[in-house]
C-alpha cells in the first residue's frame, strides 16, 4: 500500500451520502443490478480472448479484469486502483466435500497502476503479469488489508471495498454458483461494490453476464444504474470494429452515455444561419441606437446616458479623432480609463473611426503599460480625469494624448455642434480587426491577441441565438478591462441593445455595493469569477443570520462563470 492515496475519487465519485460511517455502525444490507452482454460481444471477446491464450497465455478472466481496471479508470481519473479478487483453490474434483461447497475461496488484493497512453493489448499482458505475480502476496488476506485502511480515531471510511469476481457456468457448477441474485433482492452485502461477471458455458451458444452488487448505504441504485450503463457503454466501443485494440490508447475511449453524447454534440453545433447581413460592430451600435434611442444604455450609480445620447457624444468623440487627431481605418488606439461612462464613449467611439481598440490598465504599473503601447505601435492614448496623472511623466512623446472629458467634452461642445452634421464615412471590411487583447504575460512577455469585427459580431449574434443574452438584458459591466470578457460586457451589450450597468471604480471589492447595485437596477446578465461567488454567498450568509433575506441574484436571469 506504499504511495496508495487513503481517500480514492472512487469514493467521492460514486458514493452519493453525506457522511461514511465506520463499518463498526453499518448496516450492510446489498443490493444488484445486472445486464447480459450482447451475443456479438460475447463472441468477440471470447474470440480476441482465445486468439491470446495461446501465445500470451491469456484468459477470458483476465480480459474481463482488464476492462474492468479500464472503466475503474475512465469513471474516476484515478490511475492507481486496488480492487480485490478471488483465487480459487481446487479440491479433489469426485470428493463429496467439492460437490457441497465447491472452491475453496481466498480474496487477493490487486493493486495496478495503469498507463492511459498505453494500448488495450499492453494493458491487458500487464493485467496478466499481475495476476501471475498475485499470489507471492497470499498471505496478506485482502479484508485485512482494508480493514487496517480504516482511522480509528476519526472512525472513516478510507478505502472502498470493491471486488472483482469471475466465474464460470457449466453442467459441473454446483447449485450455488449457478444461482444469481435477482436484481429485486436485498441481503447482507459483504462487500461495499463487486463486480460479478458470469461466463455462462450451459448453452451452445455462450454468454456472458454482468452484475454490480452494493452497499444500498452508500450507493443509490441510480447511481449504481448509470454506473452499469458507463461499463456496458465502454465494452461495446472496446469490442466493436469502432476501437482498434492494438494501436489506439485507452485515454480514447469514452463512458458518455448516448443522450450524453446527444448533449455534447449539439453545444459544439455552433453553426448558426444568420438571415440579416453581418455589418461591423459600431455600426451594429447605430442601428440600435437608432431603434432605442430613448432607452437608457449606461447607468452608473447616479448617472445614466440614453441610447440617442450614446450616440450624440460617440460621434463628436469619433469625428474629433478622424479630423484633429488623423486616424485612419486600423489604427490602434490605446485607452486607459478607470470604469465610467468614459470608458464606454471612448470604446465606441474608437471603433465608430475605423481604428483597433487597445485597452490598458490603469491599475497595471506604468512601466507595463508603456511596454504594452509600445508593443502595437499605438497612434493615439485615450484617458481621463482620473487617469491623465499617470502618464505626466511617462516618457511616451510619438503617442498623442487626448483626455476624453477636457478636451472633447468640454472644451470642444460648440465646436462639434458645427460639424457633426456630415461624419466622416468609415469604409471597412468584416475582416478588420476590432480589438487587441493581451495575455497576462505570466509564462513571459504579454502576447496581443486581435478579434476581428466578423469574430465579435458572429460570436453575440450565436449567444442571442441560445438565449444567453438579448436586448431585454441588463448588463452588468464587472470584468477588469486586462480580460477578453470586459469587450462582451461593454461592446456587446450595446451592439445588442442592451442596457449596461456599471459599478463604481473597485466597486467589485465592495460587497455590499455591489450587491444593492444588482438589486436596485435589477440586473439580469452577470459574468463572475468562481471567487467572487464565494465572497458574495458568504456575504449573504452572514447577512441572512441578522434577518436580512432577500436573494443577491434575484433579478439575474444568466450567470456565467469561468476561470
Amino acid at each position: 500500500m506504499a504511495g496508495y492515496d487513503s481517500k480514492p475519487k472512487l469514493l467521492t465519485v460514486l458514493i452519493n451520502k453525506d457522511t461514511l460511517v465506520s463499518p463498526r455502525r453499518r448496516i450492510p444490507y446489498g443490493a444488484s443490478l445486472s445486464f447480459v452482454l450482447e451475443p456479438y460481444l460475447t463472441q468477440q471477446m471470447i474470440t480476441y480472448g482465445a486468439a491470446n491464450s495461446v501465445t500470451e497465455g491469456l484468459t477470458l478472466f483476465h480480459l474481463c479484469l482488464t476492462t474492468y481496471y479500464i472503466f475503474l479508470f475512465k469513471l474516476t481519473q484515478e490511475t492507481d486502483l486496488c480492487i480485490g479478487s478471488i483465487a480459487a483453490a481446487k479440491r479433489d474434483e469426485n470428493s463429496e466435500l467439492q460437490q457441497v461447497i465447491g472452491l475453496l475461496d481466498s480474496a487477493l488484493f490487486y493493486r495496478f497502476k495503469i498507463d492511459p497512453t498505453q494500448k488495450f493489448a499492453q494493458q491487458l499482458l500487464n493485467v496478466k503479469d499481475l495476476c501471475s505475480n498475485i499470489h507471492q502476496n497470499s498471505t496478506l488476506p485482502y479484508e485485512q488489508i482494508i480493514d487496517s485502511c480504516y482511522i480509528s480515531n476519526q472512525q472513516q471510511m478510507q478505502l472502498l471495498r470493491n471486488m472483482f469476481i469471475f466465474k464460470v457456468i457449466d453442467n459441473n457448477s454446483t447449485l450455488f454458483t449457478r444461482v444469481p441474485k435477482d436484481d429485486a433482492d436485498t441481503y447482507l452485502a459483504k462487500y461495499d461494490l463487486t463486480l460479478n461477471v458470469h461466463y455462462d458455458k450451459t448453452n451452445e451458444e455462450h454468454s456472458l453476464s454482468y452484475s454490480f452488487q452494493y452497499a444500498t448505504d452508500l450507493f443509490q441504485h441510480s447511481t449504481i444504474q448509470t454506473m452499469s450503463d458507463r461499463f456496458h457503454a465502454l465494452l461495446q466501443q472496446l469490442f466493436s470494429s469502432t476501437f482498434h485494440r492494438e494501436k489506439q490508447p485507452i485515454y480514447e475511449l469514452s463512458i458518455l452515455l448516448p443522450h450524453e453524447i446527444q448533449i455534447y454534440n449539439e453545444l459544439n453545433d455552433t453553426h448558426v444561419e444568420f438571415t440579416c447581413p453581418l455589418k461591423p460592430i459600431h455600426e451594429e451600435f447605430f442601428d440600435r441606437a437608432k431603434e432605442y434611442s430613448q432607452k437608457l444604455a449606461v447607468i452608473l450609480d447616479e448617472q445614466s446616458l440614453t441610447y440617442g445620447e450614446t450616440l450624440h457624444y460617440v460621434e463628436q468623440l469619433s469625428s474629433y479623432l478622424i479630423r484633429e487627431c488623423d486616424v485612419k481605418v486600423g489604427d490602434i488606439i490605446c485607452q486607459c480609463v478607470e470604469r465610467s461612462i468614459e470608458m464606454v464613449l471612448g470604446i465606441l467611439a474608437i471603433l465608430a473611426c475605423g481604428a483597433v481598440y487597445c485597452p490598458l490598465n490603469p491599475q497595471d504599473p506604468i512601466n507595463r503599460v508603456s511596454l504594452l503601447m509600445n508593443e502595437v505601435q499605438a497612434k493615439l492614448l485615450l484617458l481621463h480625469q482620473k487617469t491623465s496623472d499617470l502618464f505626466f511623466n511617462c516618457d511616451q512623446q510619438h503617442i498623442a494624448l487626448v483626455n476624453i472629458d477636457t478636451t472633447v467634452l468640454e472644451q470642444h461642445t460648440k465646436y462639434f455642434e458645427s460639424y457633426t452634421q456630415d461624419i466622416p464615412t468609415v469604409n471597412l471590411t468584416m475582416s478588420n480587426i476590432s480589438y487587441i487583447i493581451f495575455t497576462s504575460g505570466s509564462t513571459g512577455i504579454p502576447k496581443p491577441t486581435s478579434i476581428s469585427h466578423e469574430n465579435f459580431v458572429t460570436a453575440m449574434k450565436s449567444f442571442v441565438q441560445a438565449r444567453i443574452i438579448s436586448s431585454a438584458d441588463c448588463v452588468l459591466q464587472v470584468t477588469s478591462s486586462s480580460f477578453d470578457m470586459h469587450a462582451l460586457e461593454l461592446i456587446g451589450a450595446h451592439s445588442l441593445g442592451s442596457s449596461l450597468i456599471m459599478l463604481k471604480p473597485n466597486g467589485t471589492r465592495d460587497t455590499q455595493y455591489f450587491i444593492e447595485t444588482v438589486q436596485s437596477h435589477n440586473a439580469t446578465f452577470i459574468l463572475l469569477v468562481p471567487s467572487l461567488i464565494s465572497i458574495i454567498h458568504e456575504h449573504h450568509m452572514n447577512n441572512k443570520d441578522h434577518g436580512q433575506e432577500n436573494c443577491p441574484f434575484g433579478s439575474v436571469g444568466t450567470l456565467v462563470t469561468g476561470g
